[in-house]
């Protein structure tokens, strides 16, 4: 979510706006409350595109499509004017997570919960194919996952048999490698099998993490789709044939809806997700509503559907055998991609992070709110590279390949520390600039709060921060931790890895991932292996890890000693000095208050936990420790970590010290 700037709208129709969540080359989308209480989506459009006759048209069936459609497995429309002078529609806003951003989390669902998702999609495809109309891009980032089960959004480019006036001659709508071969050949043959074929794909993907044609360019993976076998060797045993049977090149030879949805059945939705994705999905439920009330579903919410069915009531839908091409590589499995070092299990039901709950709301307001709208969101005025994505850029915002490589002079910018919309400050993680000439103790660092960071230089004086070196931008300019919906709304502590000047485990959650960052390339940034679990880090971070991690503080004497916290608690670790994951427990897990009696443990909020500490320059036993709005600088001595106050705690403030 964004902060309204002076150009957003208070107010639309009868809603009251509240955040941005995103905006496209089409318009913005909206957070908004109605007067009842609703949380709604809102979406405009561009006022230069609203004077278009062609684009009206086009919205309005939108809106008419939409409105149509009803259920518990879709995102309703609430109201909309097309032919006001910005059109608008308002959608329920869907408290939940794309499959997109699910699978890229929390990794494939296991074959139970994807047969629960077919069934919840069939109610959905039955409720639209009712109407007359097909949906036509049915794929992941367009189904959202909730606790009540799965909704399906975006009726941008819903398709109505006896209207297609409005469709532009030699135009492919929809999305290559979820899209039917009768769309990609743009025949007038477009039926309700078309999205049997989206069905089968989307399936594949929340089984398996791919889609059946595998990733590439869209060329590629619309020549797959027309000409390949779909890749199934990774689907589960009971779902291939019914799933092969949806691929079917032929519209004809695909099953119908209906007999999709005797062979799927109908379930409860009570418990349909595991245990991690179900955990966070519910805590995005209560912070939505209120983050001080604890998740307590009603009945009837839980139950969307008639009675329970525990396995399909039908046998596989008859398809002939389908194997891997020769030759060809399954989904995923072409092309080098670093893997994360270590092994573990995901954790059962780790808590989100301070800011993590509503980093996922975010997420969900994106999804619920731009997907059901369909456009996609980026920053506005993002230049786009060849193939619409934005053109590559480094952590600091220069764009790749740009000259030789420069640091700007130090800016005199009058912000020390980025202001929060209540006034006050806060500072989730530091990062240490890689290269620095004294690694123990440097003087550059990269500061982050919520999705924004800056580049500064650390004081060893009054306050913490010198000067800043590089205004604050956005985390989607990292092409690491901005690529990951884990990690893009924000980060929790960062290590760097012993033994290197430029590698960095970076923690968000439940979750952690290692980059390097090149200071000779404009700080370009390359991912050295995926996020994985936390857990992975469960010995060396002596248990308290499962909670997620707040901070991570060099040790002043030696470089492989660590100070991990973790909300009230903290251990002391000795990092593999080979700058592989892990290491030893030095000294379990033990409270701030008793063990930091002398500093952060006597005083009013710290003692609860910490957010950051960053050595002073060239000084490593001295820090300034940072918790909530509020900095004090400690002293911490060689051998016993006698630990004393040098300057008693201030509050971060936006004038520049």
């Amino acid at each position: 979510m964004q902060p309204l700037m002076d150009d957003d709208p208070r107010q639309v129709g009868p809603f009251r706006i509240i955040e941005r969540l995103g905006a496209g080359g089409m318009g913005r989308v909206y957070l908004g409350r109605a007067a009842d209480g609703r949380t709604v989506a809102v979406k405009t459009a561009r006022r230069e595109l609203a004077d278009g006759g062609s684009f009206r048209k086009r919205f309005a069936r939108e809106v008419a499509a939409a409105q149509r459609v009803g259920g518990p497995f879709v995102a309703p429309v609430i109201d909309a004017a097309p032919e006001a002078d910005v059109p608008w529609m308002a959608t329920e806003y869907v408290p939940g997570l794309s499959l997109t951003v699910v699978v890229d989390r929390y990794g494939p669902l296991p074959e139970h919960t994807v047969t629960l998702l077919a069934s919840g999609l069939l109610q959905a495809l039955s409720a639209v194919h009712d109407q007359g109309l097909v949906h036509r891009d049915l794929k992941p980032s367009n189904i959202i996952l909730t606790c009540a089960g799965p909704r399906v959004i975006d009726f941008g480019i819903a398709y109505s048999a006896i209207d297609t006036v409005l469709t532009t001659y030699g135009a492919v709508l929809g999305t290559p490698g979820f899209m039917a071969p009768e769309q990609l050949a743009m025949g007038p043959q477009i039926t309700g099998a078309t999205d049997v074929f989206a069905f089968g794909s989307v399936l594949v993907f929340a089984a398996t993490g791919d889609g059946p044609f595998g990733t590439g360019h869209p060329q590629v993976l619309m020549y797959r789709t027309m000409n390949d076998a779909p890749w199934l060797d990774r689907v589960p045993g009971d779902l291939t044939r019914t799933v092969a049977a949806c691929l079917d090149k032929s519209p004809d030879r695909r099953p119908t809806v209906e007999a999709l949805k005797r062979h799927f059945g109908t379930h409860r939705f009570d418990d349909w997700l595991t245990g991690p994705l179900d955990s966070d999905l519910r805590r995005i439920f209560a912070r939505l509503n209120d983050p001080r009330v604890a998740f307590s579903p009603r009945a009837e919410d839980s139950r969307p559907t008639a009675p329970d069915a525990a396995r399909p009531t039908e046998g596989p839908i008859a398809v002939k055998e389908t194997k891997t091409p020769a030759g060809a590589s399954a989904p995923g499995g072409g092309g080098s991609t670093a893997s994360a070092p270590g092994t573990g299990t995901r954790p059962a039901a780790p808590r989100m992070s301070r800011r993590g709950a509503l980093a996922a709301l975010s997420l969900a307001g994106i999804a619920a709110g731009g997907g059901a709208l369909s456009w996609a969101l980026r920053p506005e005025g993002k230049e786009n590279g060849a193939n619409g994505e934005a053109a590559p850029r480094s952590p600091d915002g220069d764009t790749e390949g740009d000259g030789e490589p420069s640091e700007p002079p130090p800016a005199e910018t009058g912000e020390a520390v980025f202001e929060l919309p209540s006034g006050r400050v806060k500072i989730d993680a530091v990062m240490p600039l890689p290269g620095d000439e004294v690694q123990h103790a440097p003087r550059g660092y990269w500061l982050f709060t919520g999705d924004q960071y800056f580049r500064v230089e650390i004081s060893g004086d009054g306050y913490p921060v010198r000067k800043i070196l590089k205004e604050p931008s956005g985390l989607d300019t990292w092409k690491t931790i901005g690529k990951d919906p884990g990690f893009r709304y924000g980060i929790d502590a960062v290590l760097r890895v012993p033994g290197t000047a430029d590698e960095y485990w970076i923690f968000s959650g439940d979750r952690y991932m290692r980059i390097s960052v090149d200071p000779d390339n404009h700080y370009d940034d390359s991912l050295e292996a995926r996020s994985r679990p936390i857990s992975d880090w469960s010995e060396a971070f002596g248990g308290i890890s499962g909670d997620g991690v707040d901070a991570i503080v060099p040790v002043p004497d030696d470089p492989h000693l660590v100070w991990v916290f973790s909300g009230a608690q903290y251990v002391r670790t000795r990092l593999n000095e080979d700058g592989t994951l892990g290491g030893e427990i030095e000294i379990n897990k033990r409270a701030v208050r008793g063990a930091w009696s002398k500093t952060m443990g006597s005083t009013e909020g710290f003692r609860d936990g910490i957010d950051a500490a960053i050595p002073l320059p060239g000084e490593p036993n001295k820090y300034w420790v940072l918790s909530g709005s509020q900095y004090m600088k400690i002293n911490v001595t060689d051998v016993k970590y006698d630990d004393t106050v040098l300057q008693t705690p201030r509050e971060l403030r936006t004038e520049q010290a």
